[in-house]
């Protein structure tokens, strides 16, 4: 026997130690990288090219911190695109009368028209709309389907198809975010509903004075807007400003809607937005939501709560959930209508204390908060109000019983800066 280094080993016959091993596991042997190139400098064999981790990271950051980001390369064909697009434009190109024969009926919001108007003295959107049921199939009401327009049935078909497969990528990676398998918000929501929001902006004399459609949050699971790939017109709020989303040519923008925030506990964000106008020029955009069924009870996942991370929300059913946020709007404009003021309210960590009808809010600090339902006077704008967000495994966050409905209401004073920002994009 000999001794190496202060160490006892078996030797060969030559004098040398036998290799042992480690106990660390095995390695496969592979190819010289530096051989790879000089063999051939323009090749990457595609087990060196890194997978999706990054992709993944930036969709958590951005439904995390944004609540919004854009996708290319998103697999559906620009020539889908542009028929699209052309047939929205193509609605609004057709003569008042013609529009008029699919004017909204009643309680139906489906049709032509204005959506969530409730009150006379109401502060309206500078826009003409167009919503359709479009998935399934079955439920579509076909007599507020344009017949007059060549293609637009197709167009609209080709394009839902795409935009399901779109949401559906989406929802599965953010599954995976949540710790759960690919299909397990699919499992939890089962069938949805698919609905477009054909949207036209005239241009206006004063586009200081109107907005293309008021501040709010979509009370849906999740949005693809495609927007005008030359004039710009949507914004987010974000920190407290109003960031102007700078279109990428055949990029989708997506945002998380009330829905996904609610079943997410709160990390996932569902982010107030706006429509500006143009003083020149119109523009159209095309909004396509993903919603659940009406029964459908909506709260935090299992998988979302911890006792680190604890449950912000109740849960209440869907068609509940969308009928109190019309309600609220409805109280908030009788209250203004009263005589009540709130021109005095601060800015920055000034708090107040309100109450709508039952609708109790917490003291919250001026600008805290997600949403955006229903208008006010002077600029100002309710919306739900949400506990700060801390990293998930904070142990410093406390919880709190809020009467009322998506936790409390606070009145928020809006903000505006000339800030714009191209987001996230992913693709």
């Amino acid at each position: 026997m000999k001794e190496i280094n202060g160490d006892k080993g078996n030797c060969d016959e030559n004098g040398s130690e036998e290799d042992k091993g480690s106990d660390w596991g095995k390695s496969l042997p592979v190819p010289s990288v530096q051989e790879l190139v000089r063999n051939d400098p323009q090749s990457v064999p595609e087990k060196y090219i890194k997978g999706d981790e990054d992709e993944t990271r930036k969709l958590d950051l951005a439904c995390k911190h944004w609540g919004f980001f854009q996708i290319i390369n998103h697999g559906v064909a620009e020539e889908v695109l542009l028929n699209m697009k052309a047939a929205v434009a193509a609605f609004f190109e057709l003569p008042l009368q013609e529009k008029n024969k699919y004017v909204q009926a009643g309680t139906d919001f489906q049709g032509y028209g204005q959506q969530y108007v409730v009150s006379e003295e109401q502060k309206l959107d500078w826009c003409d709309m167009m919503f359709l049921i479009t998935l399934p199939p079955e439920i579509r009401n076909l007599k507020y389907w344009p017949h007059t327009i060549p293609g637009f049935k197709d167009a609209v078909q080709r394009y839902s198809e795409g935009a399901q497969k779109v949401a559906d990528e989406i929802c599965d990676n953010i599954s995976l975010l949540m710790g759960i398998d690919r299909d397990g918000l699919k499992r939890f929501y089962g069938r949805t509903k698919q609905a477009m929001r054909m949207n036209y902006y005239p241009p206006c004399s004063r586009p200081d004075l109107v907005l293309g459609i008021n501040p709010h949050s979509d009370p849906d699971i999740i949005t693809l807007l495609l927007q005008d790939d030359e004039i710009p017109g949507l914004q987010i709020r974000h920190k407290n400003k109003w960031i102007l989303v700078k279109p990428i040519r055949n990029a989708i923008v997506v945002n998380v809607g009330d829905v996904l925030e609610i079943l997410s506990n709160g990390v996932y964000k569902s982010v107030e937005h706006r429509a500006i106008t143009n003083e020149t020029k119109a523009r159209v955009s095309l909004a396509t939501i993903k919603i659940p069924y009406d029964e459908l009870e909506i709260g935090p996942m299992e998988c979302m709560v911890d006792d680190h991370w604890l449950r912000m929300y109740r849960s209440i059913k869907y068609l509940d959930y969308v009928r109190q946020l019309l309600q609220l709007s409805l109280n908030i404009h009788e209250y203004m209508q009263a005589g009540n003021d709130f021109q005095g309210y601060g800015q920055g960590r000034d708090s107040k204390r309100v109450q709508f009808r039952g609708f109790c809010t917490a003291s919250a600090p001026i600008g805290a908060g997600i949403g955006g339902y229903g208008d006010g006077e002077g600029g100002i704008r309710t919306r739900p109000a949400r506990l700060p967000s801390l990293g998930k495994g904070s142990s410093s966050r406390r919880s709190r019983n809020f009467i009322g409905f998506k936790y409390a209401y606070t009145l928020i004073k809006q903000t505006g800066t000339g800030n714009s920002s191209r987001l996230l994009e992913t693709g």
